[in-house]
């Protein structure tokens, strides 16, 4: 709060986790101060009065969403006639602006969820992007990165001939098409099964289903025996055989 000219006093009182808010809102006022009235001197004037409560009211509520907690007291003290019309009025028009802003950010949050959705629902039909969205979740950089090479979408350089071939493209969609949901339903179970287990990487996933022998060629070209993997599924007893067969076949 020291960009806004606060006192020391004020700076111990506010909690951190409202500070951003609180910092909004002073700036706001300080748009208004009259010309030639120091920022620390308006600050001190008229709004520390008012803030030092409003903070304290805010550390010992605790609320989940401060920015609202604000409005809704400042509103609250607007209506009972508890402020001075300086810095009332600069303090409802903040109110306004942020109300706006934040229904403006739970929109973009909203279309931001509906687009990872779709993509995962997406990703989630084929193989490679089951294991894309395993590295994901494990925030595993370098697993995403081979699943991509792999599939011929990490072409930074846009060079075409990088660029899976349209034959690939329609395979892969039809082989897509042909998932069904209760293969996605087991690999779900599959990965939770894994996660408990302390895998947590795509890499180490691959590598879990491989031979002893011979499990780093399984993290080079993410393929695993059928038969082999169909045991390790069993071995986990989250599927039944059948769940188990009709997975490792798709």
């Amino acid at each position: 709060m020291a960009e806004a000219g606060t006192s020391s006093a004020f700076q111990f009182d506010v909690d951190a986790s409202f500070r951003s808010c609180l910092v909004d809102m002073v700036d706001e006022c300080l748009l208004h101060k009259p010309e030639g009235m120091s920022a620390e001197a308006f600050f001190a004037e008229h709004l520390e009065q008012i803030l030092l409560p409003l903070a304290a009211e805010c550390r010992e509520s605790r609320p989940e969403n401060p920015a609202e907690f604000v409005r809704a007291w400042i509103e609250w003290q607007a209506r009972e006639g508890g402020l001075p019309a300086i810095p009332l009025d600069y303090m409802l028009a903040w109110c306004n602006k942020s109300r706006l802003q934040e229904r403006d950010r739970q929109s973009e949050l909203q279309e931001i969820r509906r687009r990872y959705l779709m993509l995962e629902e997406g990703l989630r039909r084929t193989a490679l992007g089951r294991c894309a969205l395993l590295a994901v979740a494990a925030n595993d950089r370098a697993a995403l990165a081979s699943v991509l090479a792999k599939s011929g979408l990490d072409n930074p350089t846009g060079d075409q001939s990088q660029q899976p071939s349209h034959q690939a493209l329609v395979a892969s969609e039809a082989v897509s098409c042909r998932m069904e949901p209760e293969v996605i339903n087991s690999m779900g179970l599959v990965l939770n099964a894994l996660k408990d287990q302390g895998i947590n990487s795509a890499s180490t996933a691959f590598s879990h289903f491989g031979p002893e022998e011979d499990q780093n060629a399984f993290t080079e070209d993410w393929a695993v025996d059928c038969n082999t993997l169909l045991a390790e599924l069993q071995q986990l007893k989250v599927l039944q055989f059948r769940q188990a067969a009709h997975l490792v076949e798709a």
